[in-house]
């Protein structure tokens, strides 16, 4: 797998891992937003299926930390990261991503766990 590198451009689809980053690896969709099937802007994930707060679209220190809080939950399919504000907005599948300037899509290629 290419490693991600956030402030490298990458191209778009390929199989992210770093080492040290969360169990992946992620499907990053560089300039997404993941997108949903049953509405443009996906199943969101405001609590966890523990009843906690899952923090929906607040800053973290960079996308290495949603990597890690995202893989850490079953219920959590990925997410998107923007990048001016380090944001992460947790996401449940099935995703139809779409074009949205300053954001990525990373999405779990194995969400058996």
């Amino acid at each position: 797998p290419i490693p991600c590198v956030p402030w490298q451009s990458q191209t778009s689809g390929h199989i992210c891992s770093k080492k040290g980053a969360a169990p992946g690896p992620w499907r990053k969709l560089e300039g997404k937003h993941c997108g949903g099937v049953s509405n443009k802007w996906g199943e969101n994930i405001a609590t966890w299926a523990d009843g906690t707060s899952a923090g929906y679209n607040t800053a973290r220190e960079g996308v290495e930390a949603c990597q890690k809080l995202c893989a850490a939950r079953a219920e959590c399919h990925g997410f998107v990261y923007e990048r001016s504000s380090k944001k992460c907005a947790w996401k449940k599948a099935a995703f139809k991503p779409f074009d949205l300037e300053g954001h990525d899509c990373y999405e779990k290629t194995n969400t058996s766990g």
